[in-house]
């Protein structure tokens, strides 16, 4: 306990007691520490928090965009397991010794494997967008004015005649070699949104870490300085009661 206070120096201990106590309870030191310094620190560390705000928002749009590309991707691989299977089946047709029922079961398949892959060029949705459509620009906001694209082609009907062998592979070959580069181009929009992501997670590290140190206490200081402090208030107020008796027993003399 801190005994009466007596002079200037037992007056500024008690004070520093006090605000050091109040970091200890408040966790925060900004809210106890006096004098423009510690206003400077909170204009800092509610532009640091605004900060943070963006970079967050930036991520979230950055992360939608990924799932964009993977939903994307997704009906992409499945297209692609429908055109070789395209493949292999007007190979089946050209080995011959099939008869016209078997190449007309043949021919339905692949009419029905195309109808599929319209089916998810045309449907194939996220959060209301559709995914595949030619020239479609989809924009992504990661942080300020930081504006990225994603870039996206449609997927158009196509079947094959298996009663024309040359022209049904070569046709397939190529629409196989379109979705492949389709795929590549998305995959490396995902890459540069998954780069972005990193930077700006990294970003919000770095401001959370700055926040940190401006506006919580350091605890250790804050102790050390408390107990420093108690022992001087209670150092002043032991020496104002020895002068105190001191000047009692010269009085009596």
């Amino acid at each position: 306990m801190i005994s009466e206070i007596n002079n200037s120096g037992d007056v500024s201990a008690l004070q520093t007691y006090q605000i050091e106590f109040g970091k200890l309870v408040s966790g925060s030191q900004t809210q106890q520490t006096m004098g423009n310094y510690a206003a400077a620190e909170i204009v800092l560390s509610n532009e640091l928090r605004g900060n943070l705000v963006s970079v967050e928002e930036g991520l979230r749009n950055i992360w939608d965009g990924i799932s964009l590309l993977q939903v994307a991707d997704s009906s992409l691989d499945t297209i692609s397991q429908n055109l070789n299977r395209m493949k292999e089946l007007v190979m089946q047709a050209a080995g011959g010794g099939l008869s016209p029922a078997q190449k007309q079961m043949i021919q339905d398949e692949i009419d029905d494997l195309a109808l599929q892959n319209i089916q998810f060029g045309e449907m194939t949705k996220y959060n209301g967008v559709r995914v595949h459509k030619n020239n479609q620009a989809i924009s992504i906001t990661a942080a300020g004015d930081k504006v990225t694209a994603i870039h996206t082609k449609s997927i158009e009907y196509f079947t094959v005649d298996i009663n024309n062998i040359e022209v049904s592979i070569s046709s397939i070959n190529m629409m196989i070699d379109y979705v492949t580069s389709y795929r590549g181009a998305l995959g490396s929009q995902m890459k540069a949104l998954e780069d972005a992501a990193a930077e700006l997670s990294n970003k919000a590290e770095n401001i959370l870490e700055s926040q940190s140190r401006i506006a919580d206490t350091d605890m250790a200081s804050a102790v050390s300085s408390m107990v420093a402090a108690s022992i001087l208030a209670e150092a002043g107020s032991i020496q104002a009661h020895a002068q105190v008796a001191s000047q009692i027993v010269s009085n009596l003399l």
